[in-house]
């Protein structure tokens, strides 16, 4: 995990299957957890000697709210008050989720909790403030009968009524942009210590996580599990993010779902160049978009054609993005996290155009996708992703990426 205030990071979950499940998405995101089978010190060894991100299980939803505080706030003590924390909670709000949020903020007094509770892979959104299973609220589904806990009402705001002021961010500001969001959440995080947020796809969360991620603020996430990982991996490489590229010569069915795939995790910004477009007018573009310092940096450059153009000059197309391709590698210098060569007519004439004899192989990202470094020429150990234009499954540029993020080892 690569995070620039070098802190741990521990998730308190409120039972062991959650845990797990938050240990899977947390290793989705390229992190390296470890889970914790239970809150208990006893035979646990010192905590500097574990991996940076830790998922514990409370086991809290089976107990009374008193010793489902006692155990948050033991796990608390334990790590001490200079790491991050978040709070794994149930989908359909059974549990404790007041009072083992209240602990973390009275531990942390200068914290705030960031509530997102949707899960949309598994039907649970979250618009006005309600709950929804399904597009149902969530006392008008079998919940509701639930004989250890029956949930009454689907409304947010009710579970975390207490000491803490409560605000809600809509789902009519999370449909806009990311830095829109962000003055939100610092304007609500002035007046509020628990910020319940709206959301109705996974698209919703990365942009809430992106957002949360860019101001000064100790944000507590309280959700299932999707938004604390998101929100942590953003977190991680925010103020050192550095932007990949993906030069794609032709664009098949299957990259077009990797390249909505990757719209839904990351910041993608475009780049089309025709095939009689002239190259400065591009690069001209590109500088003023760099010189303007945009408050939403991109994640990934995305270099492709633009509209249709005759057939058999294919080839000629590629030697323009390639040579494109490595004029935007030189503008950016140390920011650029590597490149992405999605077809093989286009990686050979990128490598061709730096005058690369010699690649590194690193790993096999997945199936016929290989990470390597490039050898000799000015972007010597530059790591680079090469893929068929046909390979991959829908997260196959999702992956290509994260590799290029994080390590590339």
């Amino acid at each position: 995990m690569e995070n620039k205030e070098e802190q741990r990071c521990i998730v308190l979950c409120d039972d062991l299957t959650g845990t797990s499940v938050q240990s899977i998405q947390l290793k989705a995101r390229g992190f390296s957890p470890i889970l914790k089978i239970s809150h208990e010190e006893k035979g646990s060894p010192d905590l500097e000697t574990l991996p940076p991100i830790m998922a514990v299980n409370m086991n809290t939803r089976s107990c009374d709210p008193s010793t489902a505080v006692e155990r948050v706030r033991s796990v608390l003590e334990w790590a001490g008050p200079a790491h991050r924390f978040s709070k794994r909670i149930d989908t359909t709000l059974r549990g404790h989720l007041y009072d083992e949020t209240s602990v973390i903020l009275e531990y942390q007094p200068d914290s705030i909790a960031l509530v997102v509770p949707a899960y949309p892979a598994s039907g649970r959104t979250t618009i006005g403030g309600y709950q929804l299973l399904n597009g149902t609220l969530l006392e008008r589904t079998e919940v509701g009968r639930d004989p250890i806990w029956p949930i009454s009402t689907s409304y947010l705001p009710s579970y975390f009524r207490g000491l803490y002021s409560i605000s809600l961010l809509s789902i009519e500001k999370v449909k806009e942009g990311v830095s829109d969001i962000a003055e939100e959440l610092r304007r609500m995080s002035e007046v509020s210590r628990v910020l319940i947020a709206d959301a109705g796809s996974d698209e919703d969360i990365e942009k809430i996580a992106r957002a949360a991620a860019a101001i000064p603020v100790r944000f507590i996430p309280v959700d299932p599990g999707p938004f604390t990982s998101a929100y942590f991996y953003h977190l991680s490489s925010t103020g050192s993010r550095k932007t990949a590229i993906a030069i794609i010569g032709s664009i098949s069915d299957i990259t077009i779902e990797q390249l909505k795939y990757l719209e839904s995790k990351l910041n993608v910004e475009y780049c089309f160049l025709g095939i009689d477009q002239d190259q400065d007018s591009v690069m001209s573009r590109f500088a003023e978009r760099s010189d303007s310092q945009q408050k939403e940096k991109a994640d990934v450059l995305v270099m492709r054609p633009s509209g249709n153009f005759e057939r058999g000059r294919e080839k000629e197309i590629v030697n323009k993005l390639a040579r494109l391709g490595v004029r935007v590698l030189d503008s950016m210098g140390s920011d650029g996290a590597g490149v992405i060569l999605s077809g093989g007519d286009t990686a050979l004439s990128f490598f061709e155009h730096i005058g690369a004899c010699f690649l590194e192989p690193g790993t096999e990202i997945a199936p016929l996708m290989m990470g390597g470094f490039i050898k000799g020429t000015r972007f010597d150990g530059m790591k680079v992703v090469t893929k068929g234009g046909l390979v991959g499954g829908q997260d196959g540029l999702y992956r290509a990426v994260r590799w290029l993020r994080q390590g590339g080892s």
